[in-house]
């Protein structure tokens, strides 16, 4: 499978979701603890919105890992893709 802007956005979301449903956090405790929107955290999960760098590390803060983890998280996902 090509790396397609739309299987990036669904990898990015499923990451930042995975990560989140591990921390235990709601879509609400994430963006109180990030600073961005619910709406648009959940418009990201669901790989319907493309956030900017600056977004993707406010949202690594907020659930507690380095935005290169989440970025390695991502690729993970990617490469499971391809070898599928």
């Amino acid at each position: 499978m090509k790396r397609d802007r739309q299987t990036l956005l669904i990898c990015l979301g499923q990451a930042i979701s995975s990560r989140r449903d591990k921390l235990r956090l709601t879509q609400a405790e994430l963006a109180i603890r990030s600073g961005v929107d619910r709406a648009f955290i959940s418009n990201i999960e669901n790989g319907k919105r493309n956030p900017s760098f600056s977004v993707l590390a406010d949202i690594a803060k907020g659930l507690n890992i380095s935005l290169a983890l989440l970025m390695r998280q991502i690729d993970r996902q990617l490469q499971e893709l391809e070898d599928f």
